[in-house]
C-alpha cells in the first residue's frame, strides 16, 4: 500500500509550486491524511485513499489557492532566477572549454621541439 502512496506523494510534490519548507510540511500532511484514513478503513484500496484524497493535481491547486500570493511570486522569481544563472554558467563553462580547445591546438602548432644539453659550471668545492 504504501508504494502506491509515496509515488502519489511525488505526483503531489511536483505539481506544487512553493518553496521545499512549505511543499514537504504539505505532502506530509498528506501523506499522514492517508496513513490514518488507511489505519481507520483496514483493506481499503489505493483507489479509494486517492478518491478520499483528490488527484494530486487537485489537492495542489487547492493547497495553492490558501498561500499568500507574494510568497508565490517569490518563489517563482527565484526558481526563474536560478534556472538563468545555471544556464549562464554553463554556457560560461562551454565557451571557457571552447576557448581552451583553440588555444591548445593554435598553441601545438607554434611549438618548436629543440634538443638542447644543458652544462652548468660552478666552482669545485672539496666536501672533504
Amino acid at each position: 500500500m504504501f508504494r502506491p502512496l509515496d509515488k502519489y506523494c511525488r505526483k503531489l510534490k511536483r505539481e506544487l509550486c512553493c518553496p521545499r519548507k512549505l511543499k514537504n510540511g504539505f505532502v506530509r500532511d498528506a501523506r499522514r491524511m492517508a496513513e490514518d484514513f488507511i489505519k481507520g478503513n483496514p483493506g481499503v484500496s489505493f483507489d479509494e485513499v486517492q478518491r478520499f484524497l483528490g488527484e494530486p493535481r487537485e489537492l495542489a491547486e487547492y493547497f495553492m489557492q490558501t498561500l499568500d500570493p507574494a510568497v508565490i511570486s517569490r518563489h517563482k522569481r527565484n526558481t526563474r532566477a536560478a534556472a538563468v544563472t545555471a544556464v549562464s554558467l554553463a554556457l560560461l563553462i562551454a565557451a571557457a572549454c571552447m576557448a581552451f580547445t583553440v588555444y591548445a591546438s593554435n598553441e601545438r602548432k607554434t611549438a618548436v621541439i629543440t634538443r638542447e644539453v644543458t652544462i652548468v659550471i660552478g666552482e669545485e668545492t672539496n666536501d672533504e
